[in-house]
């Protein structure tokens, strides 16, 4: 026990440091205007670590529009229009059970590059990029409470990673003022992926 709780907090560091500096010399970003995002998800098999059903299709559009709300049109007004290209191969749910025993955090894994659209130069070569969900969740009944539902987890989860693209690729004026994600869904889709997670065996997947 005392092993995995030693391997999730050096997990938990390895994912804040992921998030640490630009991922564009801030010349050149200073320069840019976002005009399109595309994201991709023919490498994802699908939202691990709760018992939750999210298809591909459904992540692909969440984390579009959690990028869209946090870059699309920022930059310099008439500077260089880019496309950032997202392809996402994991989507990291922390399970109740690990939630209980040890803690951790959710987090989204994606390969992230950036062209010119106006010479097709590559501002960005395909780089691998894990954001972590704020905060680390302490192991025991509280950290197991504070992790939410399921899709609770999920949008905290799809909104930080957003936060922490747009941080990368523009700096921190591309996170001032607006909202990453917030769930279209319905209401009962949301209970039934959700809230009686915690209850269900498959949902203690470690």
């Amino acid at each position: 026990m005392k092993m995995k709780a030693i391997f999730a907090i050096f997990a938990a560091l390895l994912l804040s440091a992921c998030a640490a500096g630009p991922l564009i010399d801030p010349e050149v970003s200073s320069r840019m205007v976002v005009q399109e995002i595309a994201v991709t998800t023919p490498n994802l098999s699908g939202v691990s670590g709760r018992s939750i059903s999210v298809p591909n299709n459904q992540v692909q559009s969440d984390i579009s529009r959690a990028l869209a709300a946090r870059m699309q049109g920022r930059g310099m007004p008439g500077g260089n229009p880019v496309r950032v290209d997202v392809d996402v191969d994991r989507v990291s749910l922390v399970s109740p059970g690990q939630s209980l025993l040890i803690g951790g955090v959710s987090s989204v894994s994606a390969t992230v590059s950036v062209v010119d659209l106006s010479t097709g130069g590559v501002l960005l070569p395909e780089t691998k990029m894990t954001s972590s969900s704020d905060g680390w969740a302490p192991g025991g009944i509280v950290g197991a409470a504070s992790r939410g539902s399921a899709q609770e987890d999920y949008r905290k989860t799809v909104a930080s990673f957003a936060n922490t693209v747009a941080q990368r690729l523009l700096g921190a004026r591309a996170v001032s003022g607006t909202t990453a994600f917030s769930d279209s869904r319905s209401s009962s889709a949301t209970t039934a992926a959700g809230d009686n997670n915690a209850l269900r065996p498959a949902a203690w997947k470690m």
